[in-house]
């Protein structure tokens, strides 16, 4: 679950929220242990995170109009879900929000003019919740349901399916294109950046492997395999490019790698206390024989 002040200042500056799902693939980049947390638990902060702050407030406000019109039987029931979700829930965020949308539209004022126009206005954006809900929740089925083109279809923007489809790219200009097609929609996708700078390697472009690398790295500060493979990657283009006497060149990837100690400190520093005390610890130590090349690179002098 994040903490409030990250939620407090995330839902002020995006008054519409990160996304659906967006905390989840942003929160590599400022969490502060080996955790991943696709739903913070708590309804009202789901909302906050993913639509934003304006659409809680309207959302809280058609509750608090529904409470007031409905029957006593289905006021218990809508407040025994909305109790229930402020701390847990057993369904999935969407699934929750279609049923209390549902419950939404059941309400109406019993009164004429304007009250029974505003009553129709709530029911009318429950009513366009709830198909949102639904419209969202069947793209995810069919990511479930490992069918990501159908899912595309019906929600373009599921950065699931896209990454399903990702991983069954065949060329690196298919990776390439299906990787900046996910980054138009959420630039916080740490592995349509792993798939640019593959494409980038198999391209033979030292510079451009490094910048989608670290993008991702940045995304997923506690991979230590992302660091290791970076590593691997820079001294393979280092010695072509010592082979083919293309010496600054060589010198950009050695300096390259002599960040990564940095980079990997950097994130030790500024990892909690808490996060030595859980079961999955954070790896921030590079392999014997990494540490042993960075040793022989330190020592390197330029021909």
């Amino acid at each position: 679950m994040p903490p409030l002040w990250y939620v407090s200042a995330k839902s002020v500056h995006h008054p519409l929220g990160l996304g659906y799902n967006g905390y989840y693939y942003l929160q590599g980049s400022f969490q502060t242990g080996v955790y991943a947390t696709r739903h913070v638990h708590n309804e009202l902060l789901q909302l906050l995170l993913d639509a934003g702050w304006l659409p809680a407030v309207l959302f809280v406000m058609a509750i608090w109009k529904t409470i007031r019109v409905l029957s006593w039987h289905k006021r218990l029931l809508l407040l025994v879900l909305l109790a229930h979700s402020l701390f847990d829930f057993d369904f999935q965020f969407l699934s929750m929000g279609f049923i209390l949308a549902l419950l939404l539209t059941e309400g109406g004022s019993k009164a004429d003019g304007k009250q029974r126009h505003r009553g129709v206005a709530w029911k009318l954006l429950a009513t366009g919740l709830a198909a949102v809900c639904l419209w969202v929740g069947t793209a995810d089925i069919l990511a479930y349901l490992k069918r990501p083109e159908l899912s595309v279809r019906v929600f373009p923007m599921h950065t699931e399916s896209r990454l399903q489809l990702l991983t069954q790219a065949k060329t690196p200009e298919e990776m390439e294109r299906i990787a900046h097609r996910i980054l138009q929609d959420n630039g916080s996708a740490a592995l349509a950046y792993d798939a640019l700078a593959n494409a980038a390697y198999a391209e033979g472009d030292a510079g451009a492997m490094s910048v989608w690398k670290r993008q991702a790295i940045a995304l997923a500060r506690y991979d230590i395999e992302r660091y290791e493979e970076y590593f691997e990657r820079l001294y393979i283009f280092w010695q072509m490019y010592l082979e083919a006497g293309m010496a600054e060149s060589a010198a950009y990837c050695r300096d390259r790698m002599l960040e990564i100690p940095d980079m990997l400190r950097q994130v030790k520093e500024g990892s909690s206390p808490l996060a030595w005390r859980i079961y999955e610890k954070p790896e921030l130590k590079l392999s014997e024989a990494t540490r042993r090349q960075l040793e022989m690179l330190q020592a390197w002098q330029e021909p």
